[in-house]
């Protein structure tokens, strides 16, 4: 048996190093995937936060009819 050969010690760091990086490649993309997940998660949760803040300011009488349909066009 040769160090170079199909089941040599050479070849066995190769398909080592090529396990290796698919792994990373695989926790790379699912971190990138799951951050994007979060981040629109973030998005929605403020874009809700502010829609429920202008209607409890509508509610109060602070802002009038006209600006409340303003503002929710915009926040929607």
């Amino acid at each position: 048996m040769s160090v170079y050969g199909p089941g040599g010690i050479v070849s066995l760091l190769l398909w080592g190093a090529a396990l290796a990086a698919l792994v990373v490649v695989i926790v790379a993309v699912t971190n990138i995937v799951r951050s994007k997940k979060d981040a629109q998660t973030t998005v929605d949760r403020d874009r809700n936060d502010s829609f429920e803040i202008l209607k409890r300011r509508f509610a109060r009488g602070e802002v009038s009819e006209e600006e409340y349909m303003r503002m929710r066009s915009v926040l929607l």
